[in-house]
């Protein structure tokens, strides 16, 4: 079945397995931000500083007072860059899988332990 909105495919699936002229570097992110601080859309990230900043002053005035910047981390060959977070989040997956089966346990009823053969421990 055909998707009613087709998506362009993510142009990170064509670097699994291949980072070789691909680079961390620091950049300035121009982003808006909702009247809380909350980041509600990015316009895009510059090496140079000044001209984020003059980029983000530039933006429609009924708009400008929430256009702000940032440093962020941005994995990038110059071309196309991806930001990075600076405190990746990895899971364990052993330790995860156990938390997932104890939940799922403790929502089953009696009689449902009973129809899947789980004894009572």
């Amino acid at each position: 079945m055909a998707e009613l909105y087709p998506q362009e495919p993510d142009p990170i699936l064509n670097l699994l397995g291949n980072l070789v002229d691909f680079q961390l570097e620091e950049q300035t992110e121009v982003y808006f931000s909702d009247i809380d601080g909350n980041q509600t859309c990015s316009l895009g990230c510059f090496k140079d500083d000044v001209i984020a900043r003059v980029y983000a002053r530039r933006q429609p005035e009924r708009r400008s007072e929430y256009c702000e910047t940032r440093k962020i981390i941005v994995l990038t060959n110059g071309k196309i860059g991806f930001p990075v977070c600076k405190k990746p989040l990895v899971l364990n997956n052993e330790k995860e899988a156990a938390a997932t089966r104890e939940w799922a346990m403790n929502r089953l009823s009696p009689q449902e332990r009973f129809l899947m053969g789980i004894k009572e421990s």
